[in-house]
Formats: C-alpha cells, sequence, structure tokens
C-alpha cells in the first residue's frame, strides 16, 4: 500500500514534499471537499460551521472556514461534486514556503491558528527550532 505522506509526488513535483519540515507523527484524515474546491498538496483549508466540510481557508469567507484546520496531503479535485481529500490535522512541522493560502492569511495568522494542534509551521530560516 503506498505511503499517503508521500501521495502525490512525481517528477515534476518533487519539490513539494518539502512542505514537511521537521519531525512529528503528522497525523492525517480524510475529510471531505466542497465542490468546486480543486485543491494541491500544501493547501490550507478551514471547516465550514454547516455540513462541516472544508475548503480554502480565507479571512474573510463568512461560513466558519476562516480560521487554518487543516493541511492537504496531496492534490484533490471536487469537480461537480464534493470529494474525499486527506489531510493533516496534528502534530507536524510544516514549512510555509511550500504551504498555499487563501485571502488575507499571514504566516503569523496560520501559525496561531494551527498551534494548539501541534501543527508547527516554519520559515526557512526558523525550520531548526519550530518552537
Amino acid at each position: 500500500m503506498p505511503d499517503p505522506m508521500l501521495a502525490g509526488f512525481s517528477g515534476d513535483s518533487l519539490t513539494r514534499k518539502q512542505l514537511l519540515a521537521g519531525e512529528g507523527n503528522y497525523l492525517a484524515k480524510v475529510v471531505t471537499l466542497l465542490n468546486g474546491q480543486n485543491v494541491v498538496r500544501g493547501t490550507v483549508l478551514g471547516q465550514i460551521t454547516s455540513g462541516g466540510k472544508y475548503k480554502l481557508s480565507a479571512v474573510g469567507a463568512g461560513d466558519g472556514s476562516e480560521p487554518p484546520a487543516v493541511i492537504v496531503v496531496h492534490d484533490a479535485f471536487a469537480d461537480g461534486a464534493d470529494a474525499e481529500c486527506l489531510v493533516y490535522y496534528a502534530d507536524g512541522v510544516f514549512n510555509w514556503e511550500f504551504m498555499i493560502v487563501g485571502a488575507s492569511h499571514t504566516l503569523d495568522t496560520v501559525r496561531a491558528a494551527l498551534l494548539p494542534h501541534a501543527m508547527h509551521v516554519v520559515t526557512s530560516e526558523s525550520a531548526s527550532d519550530p518552537s
């Protein structure tokens, strides 16, 4: 069985593995991606209050998905219908330079939202110390 942590890699996208920036258990689960959302590895998703589906987290969304909640493990496409999406939800160190975030999110807003889940976001300058 393929390792889900390495899912989505090919020769032309090998550098995306650098999303993972340190030691951790990198807990993952499958969530429902909202119809119309096409996401790539490293995309930061928020959970919609009504229905519990996930979409790109954006500060002004107004539907509960504003706070970052999870990070996409591999590319997922919800064209025409909701789709399953494997996401990291706890315990890992993630490289900011390989994350995709929605409107108005910054390193600080993403860090603050993910830290309670033991998800540390680091930059290349801080990658040696996730705390």
